[in-house]
């Protein structure tokens, strides 16, 4: 069974496709092809592990924790060890063979990197010894390499410390993890601040970069070497489901699950979805596409609303004042002159309103961009409307105006709480869904909606609604007055009938479900974050 806490795995090791390893604070668990267990004769706290298969068939695990402990097993049976000077062995374990193992001290002050002869543990002092050394990567036998957390990179023949050069590395504070395969063939990822992750190979004397992605979140999981000839070397992102694969001189994207945000469909052939990190997805009836950003803008950004009513015409919004415009070629900036982390998006014709946090920005045109009084004060997240004389915006404390074509005024509102989302079907059948509280417009008058499924309210509220990446992480489709849906934290979509609500059942689904959008009469896309309540720690293959 995984373990029920809420930390992650740290470390993975196979043996095979049906035999894997997985260090975790509470102990080690097993894969063996079909579920996970723990290991119950390993009994300590685990942060990282190694394996290996000898030619005889002989199988070696090493699994290392706190103060120098070291567990060593077969599979079937364990045995406890202590390294000396009470390293922390988190920065990794390999194994070169039968008779050699590597285990990394990531605390620092212990020599830095220790050895394993198939009997005892032995430290090596590594140069800039107190720095804790991470990264630990072991290619063949008497080698290994590491980097110090004081930006070293660091490699051992066996006999002598080699400091890596840096000639050809980039600069600009990127924070570097890698995959060796040899010495004369290192791949080395780093992601920068704010602007891109770049890729690099070493030859044996210097650094040459090979490619470059936009996507520039942490990345959280060490990178591994492909041993198989002309294999490269992957690096990861675990909140992201994202790899990358260097290999020789280029990079390519072998998965990507990015946390969406919102979308917007408008037909059979054309929608349009965006996300963390900048993210610009776009369907076009026959495959879907990630464009990239306008050139030069910071993509640690994340985008939060999008509205389109055609495959030439998209709006796009996000934090540190975000706002592109798709016209059927690519995307371009608008720039609007106020500050703001925009929330929403929507737009009829020409006419396009943008929510945020402090303001409300009305488009005519890309460069004709103006705020407008809200009739108002307090954070608006989320507009929508029926014409560019009836738009309706709601928001924190149960916040609602509405625009008539001229100017904004505030609505009576039946409640207090935080207003996430505002969609509807027509100018009498408008929805606001929020925190515990979801309200019906009919032309006249604001009601409260009294639900009938015990939990309807705890799906969008009681603490958990501004969790996960920001308060829009509930969604509305609205088709009249007796169809409704919304989406909600915990993977639910709910329907309303017109006199009751009933769940539509996605077999377990726990994603939280961010957005919906859709076309009469059948057809609806609603998009998800990757990491919000994860049942427990998870293995991916």
């Amino acid at each position: 069974m995984v373990p029920a806490q809420s930390q992650s795995f740290t470390d993975v090791a196979a043996l095979s496709a049906s035999e894997a390893y997985m260090a975790h604070r509470s102990g080690l668990y097993k894969f063996d092809g079909g579920g996970i267990s723990k290991v119950t004769a390993v009994t300590d706290s685990i942060f990282s592990v190694g394996s290996a298969v000898s030619a005889t068939g002989a199988k070696l695990v090493i699994a290392g924790g706190w103060n120098g402990v070291v567990w060593i097993g077969n599979g079937q049976t364990w045995t406890r060890s202590i390294a000396p000077t009470a390293p922390f062995f988190g920065g990794g374990v390999c194994i070169t063979g039968p008779n050699e193992a590597f285990a990394a001290d990531s605390r620092g002050g212990s020599g830095g990197l220790f050895r394993f002869d198939g009997t005892n543990w032995s430290a090596i002092p590594a140069p800039n010894n107190t720095a804790g050394k991470v990264a630990l990567q072991c290619p063949a036998p008497g080698q290994a390499f590491v980097i110090s957390q004081g930006g070293q990179r660091l490699s051992w023949n066996g006999s002598t410390w080699l400091t890596l050069p840096n000639t050809g590395l980039g600069a600009g504070g990127r924070s570097f993890t890698w995959g060796v395969v040899s010495p004369t063939e290192i791949y080395a990822a780093g992601d920068s601040a704010n602007v891109d992750r770049a890729f690099y190979r070493f030859n044996g004397a210097s650094w040459q970069e090979i490619g470059r992605t936009r996507f520039t979140q942490p990345m959280n999981v060490e990178g591994w070497a492909d041993p198989r000839a002309g294999g490269g070397a992957y690096f990861g992102s675990n909140q992201f489901g994202r790899v990358d694969k260097a290999a020789g001189t280029s990079v390519s994207v072998v998965s990507y699950a990015p946390s969406l945000r919102d979308v917007a469909m408008n037909s059979l052939t054309s929608a349009f979805v965006v996300g963390d990190n900048l993210l610009l997805a776009r369907l076009d009836g026959a495959k879907w596409s990630v464009d990239a950003p306008p050139a030069g803008v910071p993509t640690n950004r994340p985008l939060r609303g999008v509205w389109s009513d055609g495959s030439k015409n998209a709006w796009a919004v996000g934090f540190q004042s975000a706002i592109f415009k798709y016209d059927g070629t690519g995307w371009t900036s608008v720039q609007t002159g106020v500050t703001d982390n925009w929330q929403a998006v929507w737009g009829t014709g020409s006419d396009v309103w943008i929510s945020g946090n402090t303001n409300i920005v009305h488009c005519k045109a890309p460069t004709a961009c103006a705020t407008e009084a809200s009739g108002g004060t307090g954070t608006l997240l989320s507009v929508w409307g029926t014409s560019n004389t009836n738009v309706f915006a709601v928001g924190g404390g149960g916040r609602i105006a509405r625009y008539n074509g001229t100017t904004w005024s505030p609505m009576t509102s039946p409640t207090t709480r935080t207003l996430l989302r505002v969609a509807g079907s027509g100018p009498s059948d408008v929805w606001a869904v929020g925190d515990s509280v979801i309200l019906h417009f009919d032309g006249a008058l604001w009601t409260t909606v009294v639900d009938s499924l015990d939990d309807l309210r705890n799906r969008i509220g009681r603490g958990g609604i501004l969790q996960n990446g920001g308060p829009n992480n509930v969604g509305i489709l609205a088709r009249g007055p007796k169809e409704m849906y919304f989406t909600s934290n915990y993977g639910n979509v709910d329907r309303w009938n017109g006199s009751r609500w009933s769940d539509m059942n996605l077999s377990g689904f726990r994603h939280a479900m961010m957005g919906i959008s859709g076309i009469k009469p059948e057809c609806a896309l609603g998009v998800t974050e990757t990491f919000s309540d994860p049942a427990s720690p998870s293995l991916y293959r």
